[in-house]
C-alpha cells in the first residue's frame, strides 16, 4: 500500500470485505480498493470523492461497496465484472445517509439519515431506493447531518435491525414490518459501538466505559464489561472477540467466549493491540485485522491478531443493588440507613440532597467469588427536592418507603406520593420494584396508624412488606437488613466483569470520597499511581510493580493505565458516585452536593418576594442565596463550580429556564412561582383535558420549560402550577390541578387559537405526558363551548348527546346546534411535534453550554490564581500573530496557556521564570514555522529533557510555512498538528494533544 505522508492526521476508514480477501481504504476524501493476499490486485482507486467519514460498508458477499460521498449522499458501488467498465453505471444512489447497512440475503439497504437538527430517519430502502418504512429517531443533538455516533447492525438473519444515533440509546426494529421491537436504555452516556452477537444477542460498546451483552426481550443486561470508554468497537464474531479503542488510540480485545469475559493484550511493539495510536480506524473479520492510523503513514494487516502473547490480566465479577430510602423529611432515613450500613447510630439533621450508604452483601456471596454489595440511596425529603430526585429512582432492586410511627397528625404524610414515585419509575409491566413499608422511630411512643389502614395502603400500592422499627433501640433493625437482602433479586442484576486494575481504581476512588471534594481528573489519577505503585503491571496481569533505579518514577504504561482511569470514573457516574464536569477536568467525589444545591436554587426562587419563581442568575452564579449550613462547601472557588454544574444539570434535565429580561438574565423554575392565575384566565368551555398520574410536578415543570424553547410558542405569564403562551394567532393556556396523593389534570384553554395550532400545540403535550407519566395513565377528553354565546358543555352533557348517537348538542342559551366533531389525532400527520421537540433539544443544550462555559472561565480564572498553566508555547518572534491567535484559541476551549508576551512580568528576571515554568508545565506545543531562533531550539531542547525525566507532553505544530528539513530527530517522530489543513480541525487536534481528551463531535 503506498504511503500519504502529506495526508498526515487526514480522517482515515477501512473496511474489510466478510471474506477478508478485500478491503476498502479512505484517505482524506479518495477510496481505493485492495486484495488482501500475499499477491494483492493493484489498487483499485474508485474515481467518486467520498466524505471525510465516509461510512465504508460491504454487503455480506463482498460484491458491493456503500459510502458517503462528499455530499452526504449514500452511494452503493457494485465491484461485480470488469473493474474498467463505467463506474458511473455501477453506482447507485440512496439520497442523503449517515450510515448504511445491507439486508442479509435480500437487496436491500437499512439507511439512517439526519432529517432536522435533532432529528434522524430510519429506513430500509428497495433496490431502486424506494423506502419500504420510516421511522423518526430523536438524536438530541445540534449536529445538523454530522455522522458522528451512528451506526446500524442487522441480525445474522436479518430479521431485527438495531441502531443508534449518536445519543446512549439504541432502537430494536423489525427490519420487515419497521416495527420497534425495543429500546435500550441502559448506557449512560453515547453508543459508539453497535454489533450482533447472533439472532438473538446483541453487544453494545459506549463512552461509559463498558460492554453491554442483552437481548431485545429481556429488559436486564445480562453482561456488563468495565474497560475504557470506547470511542469505537468491532465484533468478530467467529471469534467472539470485541475490539475497542478509547479516544486516546489505545486498542484493547475482550474475548466474550466465556463467563467472565478476559481482556488480552499484546506487546506494544506489535501495535495491534495495546498500543498507541493518535486516531485509528479499525476493521477485523476472523483471522485477519486491518489497522490504519491517521498519524501514521502506514496501513497495519495482522494475520494472527486474535492470539494472545501474554495471560489476560485477572478478571473480578461483582453486583450492585441500588436501595432506596424514601420519605418526607424527618422519618428517620439517616439514622435508619446509618443502621442498616453497620455504624453506630448517631443524631442527624434533616439530609439535604442525598447520601449514599455503602452495605456489603456478606451473607450472598458466591462460590464463584463474585462479589456483592448493595447501595443504600438516602434521598432528602424537603418538598423543594422532589423534582430533583425524581432523576435519582431508576435502576433501583428495591425502595424502602418511610413514615414517622410518632406523629400524631399526618403519620402517613408523603407515602403515597413516594409509592406512586416508585410505581411510576418501575412500571409493573417492567416487572415493578419490591417495596417496603417501614414505620420508623416507633421508640418515641407507638404508632399512631391502625392495622387496617396499614393493609389498605399496602393493597393499594402493591407493598411487599411492612416493617416498625426502631435505629435508636436497634428494634427490627437486623431484620429489615436480612429480609431486605432476602428480597433482592440479584438475578436481574447485571453480573459486571471487571479487570483488578478496575477494582484497585474503584476502591480508590471511593475512599478519597472522604478527603477530596473536587480535582483534576489527572491529578486523581497521578494520585492513584503513586499510591498504588502497581496500577501498571494490574493492567497487564502482572503481579507487582518493577523495581526501578534509584529514586526514577515509575515509567507510565504507553497503553492504558489513564484511560483505564478515566473509564472507571466514568462508570463511577454512571452509578452516581462521582460527576465528572465539563470544565476544568474536574472530577466530583461528592456529587450529592450538586442535589442540596439544587433544591436551595429552587427554594431560593420560590422565596423571591415578586412569587414569580424566578432568581437573578448573578445571584446563583455568585453564590447570593441561603444553602444549608451543613451541606455548603466552603471553599468559595470550589462551590462556584459546583454551583455551575449544578446549574447545568438542571437545564440539561428541563427544569430550569434562562430568560433574557431589561434587569438582566433570569433563572426561571415553573415550579416554583406562588401567583395563582387570575380567575378570568381559567380555561373553561372550549379546550381539552389531560389526566395522568406520575411525578406531577416534574412533568408539568419540564413541560413548561421545552414548550418555551420549542420557538413554536412563546411563554408571556407563568402562574403557579399555570402558565399562558402566545401562538402564530391567540393564545393557548395551561393550568394543572392535583390533589398530593391523586391522578392530575392538565387543562388547555384556547382563545382565538386556528384548528391546526391547537392540534400542534395538543400533540406536543401529549407527547411530553407519554414520556414522563406512568404508562397507560395518560387520556385525553375534549371540551367544547358554543363558539356564539361562550356557554360550556359539561362533560357529562356531551356524554349524553353522544350515547344517543348525535354529533352535535343544542346550545340553552343561543339555541345554535354546536358540532360534537373532534377530529384530534395524537400522532397527526404533520412533524409539528418532532420539530418542537428538536428545537427544545437545541434549546437545551444552547442554555447549557452557557453554564459550561462559564464554568470553564471560573477554572480557568482558578488557574490564573494559583500561577497553573496547561500548556507552554514556544515560538519564534516572527510568528507572534499566528501564535497570538492559537493561544486565544486555546483559552477560548478552557485552557490556559504560557506565552511570554503575557506572562513574564515587565521589569522581572526573566531566565528563572522560564525556567521553573519549563520544569512544571504538563504540555508544551512547540510553533514550528519558516525560520526557529536559538532561543526556541534551546527551549525544544529543555523539553526534550523534560519529556524524557517526567512525562512532559510535546506537540509540534506546523503553520503554513513550516520549514520541517532540519527538525530534530525526536520531533520527526511526533504526530504534528498542521495548521495547514482544516479538517480535522488543528485546534481540536491541538487540545487533545495537551489534555489527552479528544472532542466528542
Amino acid at each position: 500500500m503506498d504511503a500519504w505522508p502529506t495526508r498526515r492526521d487526514h480522517p482515515v476508514s477501512v473496511a474489510l470485505s466478510p471474506a477478508g480477501d478485500r478491503l476498502a481504504l479512505s484517505v482524506g476524501q479518495r477510496i481505493t480498493i485492495q486484495g488482501t493476499g500475499d499477491d494483492p490486485r493493484a489498487v483499485q482507486p474508485l474515481g467518486q470523492t467520498c466524505a471525510l467519514v465516509p461510512g465504508l460498508t460491504w454487503s455480506p458477499n463482498g460484491d458491493r461497496l456503500a459510502f458517503r460521498d462528499d455530499d452526504g449522499q449514500g452511494r452503493v458501488i457494485d465491484l461485480r465484472g470488469d473493474a474498467s467498465s463505467q463506474e458511473e453505471s455501477r453506482i447507485m444512489s440512496l439520497g442523503p445517509a449517515s450510515a448504511m447497512a445491507f439486508i442479509p440475503d435480500t437487496d436491500r439497504l437499512a439507511v439512517l439519515a439526519a432529517s432536522s437538527p435533532g432529528r434522524m430517519v430510519l429506513m430500509v430502502a428497495e433496490p431502486n431506493g424506494e423506502a419500504l418504512w420510516e421511522y423518526v429517531l430523536t438524536r438530541k443533538r445540534m449536529s445538523g447531518s454530522h455522522p458522528e455516533g451512528a451506526s446500524l447492525a442487522l441480525s445474522p438473519d436479518g430479521h431485527r435491525l438495531a441502531c443508534t444515533t449518536g445519543t446512549s440509546s439504541v432502537w430494536v426494529f423489525d427490519t420487515a414490518t419497521g416495527q420497534r421491537v425495543r429500546q435500550f436504555d441502559d448506557h449512560s452516556q453515547t453508543v459508539t459501538g453497535l454489533s450482533w452477537i447472533d439472532d438473538e444477542w446483541l453487544l453494545s460498546a459506549s463512552m461509559d466505559a463498558t460492554l453491554r451483552v442483552w437481548r431485545p426481550d429481556d429488559p436486564v443486561s445480562a453482561t456488563v464489561v468495565e474497560t475504557s470508554a470506547a470511542a469505537g468497537m468491532v465484533f468478530v464474531r467467529e471469534r467472539r472477540t470485541a475490539l475497542i479503542w478509547s479516544s486516546r488510540g489505545e486498542l484493547l480485545a475482550w474475548s466474550l467466549a466465556a463467563t467472565p469475559a478476559q481482556m488480552w493484550d499484546r506487546n506494544p511493539p506489535s501495535r495491534n493491540v495495546a498500543a498507541y495510536f493518535t486516531r485509528p480506524a479499525i476493521s477485523a473479520v476472523d483471522g485477519l485485522l486491518a489497522l490504519v492510523d491517521a498519524g501514521s503513514t502506514e496501513l497495519l494487516l495482522v494475520s494472527d491478531w486474535d492470539r494472545a502473547d501474554s495471560d489476560p490480566p485477572a478478571t473480578t465479577t461483582y453486583a450492585n443493588a441500588k436501595v432506596l430510602l424514601l420519605g418526607d423529611s424527618g422519618v428517620g432515613k439517616s439514622g435508619l440507613a446509618m443502621v442498616l450500613a453497620g455504624r453506630e447510630f448517631t443524631p442527624t439533621e434533616s439530609t439535604h440532597g442525598r447520601q449514599i450508604w455503602r452495605l456489603p452483601a456478606a451473607d450472598g456471596q458466591e462460590s464463584s467469588g463474585d462479589s456483592r454489595e448493595v447501595m443504600l440511596w438516602d434521598l432528602a425529603g424537603q418538598p423543594g427536592y422532589r423534582i430533583v430526585h425524581q432523576l435519582h429512582l431508576k435502576d433501583a432492586a428495591l425502595a424502602l418507603v418511610l413514615f414517622d410511627a410518632r406523629s400524631e397528625t399526618t403519620p402517613l404524610a408523603g407515602v403515597r406520593h413516594w409509592a406512586r414515585a416508585v410505581r411510576h419509575a418501575h412500571p409493573a409491566a417492567e416487572g415493578g420494584l419490591p417495596t417496603f413499608l417501614v414505620a420508623a422511630r416507633i421508640d418515641r411512643g407507638g404508632i399512631n396508624v391502625s392495622d387496617q389502614r396499614i393493609q389498605e395502603l399496602m393493597a393499594d400500592f402493591g407493598l411487599a412488606e411492612y416493617f416498625r422499627t426502631s435505629a435508636r433501640e436497634g428494634i427490627d433493625t437486623d431484620l429489615l437488613r436480612s429480609r431486605l437482602m432476602a428480597a433482592i433479586d440479584w438475578s436481574r442484576i447485571p453480573k459486571v466483569t471487571s479487570t483488578t486494575l478496575f477494582a484497585a481504581v474503584k476502591e480508590f476512588v471511593m475512599e478519597r470520597r472522604l478527603a477530596i471534594l473536587l480535582t483534576p481528573v489527572n491529578e486523581l489519577c497521578q494520585l492513584f499511581q503513586a499510591e498504588v505503585p502497581s496500577g501498571v503491571q494490574l493492567l497487564t496481569g502482572q503481579g507487582s510493580a518493577p523495581e526501578t533505579a534509584g529514586d526514577a518514577p515509575p515509567v507510565p504504561s504507553p497503553a492504558g493505565l489513564a484511560s483505564v482511569f478515566e473509564g472507571c470514573i466514568a462508570r463511577l457516574e454512571s452509578a452516581g458516585l462521582v460527576k465528572r464536569l465539563k470544565f476544568g477536568d474536574y472530577v466530583l467525589l461528592k456529587p450529592e452536593l450538586l442535589d442540596a444545591y439544587a433544591g436551595a436554587m429552587v427554594n431560593a426562587a420560590k422565596d423571591e418576594p415578586d412569587g414569580l419563581g424566578s432568581i437573578m442568575y448573578t445571584k446563583v452564579v455568585n453564590v447570593e442565596f441561603p444553602v444549608p449550613d451543613a451541606e455548603r462547601v466552603r471553599d468559595r472557588d470550589q462551590e462556584r463550580l459546583l454551583v455551575l454544574a449544578t446549574l447545568e444539570e438542571l437545564l440539561l434535565n428541563d427544569l430550569v429556564l434562562r430568560e433574557p429580561t431589561k434587569d438582566g438574565v433570569q433563572l426561571v423554575f415553573p415550579s416554583a412561582s406562588r401567583h395563582r392565575p387570575p380567575a378570568s384566565e381559567m380555561p373553561s368551555g372550549d379546550g381539552a383535558v389531560f389526566r395522568f398520574e406520575g411525578p406531577v410536578e416534574s412533568t408539568y415543570a419540564t413541560l413548561i420549560v421545552r414548550l418555551t424553547r420549542s420557538d413554536r410558542f412563546r411563554r408571556v405569564d407563568t402562574w403557579q402550577e399555570a402558565a399562558r403562551f402566545a401562538a402564530e394567532e391567540g393564545t393557548c393556556t395551561l393550568v394543572l390541578k392535583f390533589e398530593a396523593e391523586a391522578e392530575a389534570e392538565l387543562l388547555i384553554g384556547y382563545d382565538r387559537v386556528p384548528s391546526d395550532i391547537r392540534k400542534q400545540f395538543e400533540r406536543f403535550v401529549h407527547a411530553h405526558l407519554e414520556r414522563r407519566a406512568t404508562p397507560g395513565t395518560v387520556t385525553r377528553e375534549r371540551q367544547y363551548s358554543c363558539p356564539d354565546c361562550g356557554v360550556a358543555f359539561t362533560p357529562e352533557m356531551v356524554r349524553q348527546v353522544n350515547r344517543r348517537g348525535r354529533l352535535s348538542i343544542l346550545c340553552p342559551v343561543c339555541e345554535e346546534r354546536v358540532s360534537l366533531w373532534d377530529d384530534y389525532d395524537a400522532d397527526g400527520a404533520d412533524q409539528s411535534t418532532a420539530q418542537m421537540d428538536a428545537s427544545a433539544d437545541a434549546g437545551r443544550e444552547i442554555e447549557a453550554a452557557t453554564a459550561v462555559l462559564r464554568g470553564k472561565t471560573a477554572a480557568l480564572r482558578g488557574k490564573e490564581d494559583v500561577a497553573e498553566y496547561d500548556v507552554f508555547i514556544s515560538y519564534n518572534w516572527r510568528d507572534k500573530d499566528h501564535v497570538r491567535s492559537i493561544a486565544r484559541l486555546l483559552r477560548e476551549r478552557g485552557l490556559r496557556p504560557w506565552m511570554d508576551e503575557r506572562q513574564l512580568r515587565p521589569g522581572s528576571s526573566w531566565q528563572p521564570e522560564l525556567e521553573e515554568i519549563i520544569e512544571r508545565v504538563p504540555a508544551a506545543a512547540l510553533i514550528i514555522g519558516a525560520q526557529r531562533g536559538p532561543w526556541q531550539d534551546r527551549e525544544i531542547q529543555a523539553f526534550n529533557q523534560q519529556s524524557v525525566s517526567r512525562g512532559c507532553v510535546i506537540v509540534p505544530v506546523l503553520l503554513p510555512d513550516a520549514n520541517i528539513a532540519d527538525l530534530p530527530v525526536f520531533l520527526q517522530v511526533l504526530t504534528w498538528v498542521n495548521l495547514a489543513v482544516p479538517e480535522p480541525d488543528p485546534i481540536d487536534q491541538l487540545v487533545w494533544g495537551i489534555t489527552g481528551q479528544q472532542r466528542n463531535q
